[in-house]
């Protein structure tokens, strides 16, 4: 028996079944035509945002890098999003 029939059996489920292989793919049209966008557009949008914001964070250098950072992962997450990923 394998790992997956011991999970199975451990948790209750009748005939257990294991993933083989995974096609991920985007659903929003404009990342179905081009899905490399969705790799590039984060690492354009980094820099906008880390100036943009930068400017309006405290006084010390580490907090306004901290920011920016946090808010270039929340744009890029906000945009995978938006790509709609299934």
């Amino acid at each position: 028996m394998n790992l997956t029939g011991i999970l199975g059996r451990l948790l209750g489920l009748e005939n257990a079944q294991s993933i083989e292989s995974v096609e991920p793919s985007l659903a929003a049209p404009w990342a179905t035509i081009r899905p490399l966008a969705v790799l590039r557009l984060p690492g354009a949008e980094r820099p906008g945002g880390a100036l943009l914001f930068s400017l309006s964070a405290g006084k010390h250098a580490g907090t306004r890098t901290v920011l920016a950072v946090c808010r270039a992962l929340a744009l890029s997450l906000l945009l995978v999003a938006l790509a709609e990923p299934i």
